[in-house]
């Protein structure tokens, strides 16, 4: 018997509409690694998380341990961002995730002045 594991991947996609600045719910559970390709058109802004233990249930900012600092990545329009080292690993445990759009070096929401939709590539062991 093999008992070798085997990698799997699949892809999803999620969407932040036009005149909001949080996305559609991305359900990663069993995933542990993740790709974001960003959409075409991006306004300038920096993404960053909300998370939940649930589909349904309170989704709450990703931080740092207990420092109040929150996980933040530059996002560009049209890259892939590989989320690996400390960021992935604090997205890894959370099996449900919304992007935020974040004003740039602010903490405040940033508006998608169009519908973006983000494709998500998750893997696992």
């Amino acid at each position: 018997m093999n008992m070798t594991p085997t990698k799997t991947t699949i892809k999803r996609i999620i969407t932040m509409a036009a005149g909001t600045s949080v996305s559609t719910v991305l359900d990663k559970s069993h995933y542990t690694r993740m790709f974001i390709i960003m959409p075409a058109g991006w306004d300038i802004a920096d993404m960053r998380f909300f998370v939940s233990d649930s589909l349904n249930g309170v989704f709450r900012k990703l931080e740092w341990g207990s420092s109040g600092n929150e996980v933040t990545i530059f996002a560009q329009e049209s890259v892939t961002i590989g989320l690996n080292g400390s960021t992935g690993e604090a997205l890894a445990a959370s099996p449900f995730v919304k992007i935020r759009s974040i004003t740039k070096g602010l903490s405040t929401p940033k508006n998608q002045t169009a519908n973006r939709k983000f494709i998500i590539i998750l893997s696992r062991w």
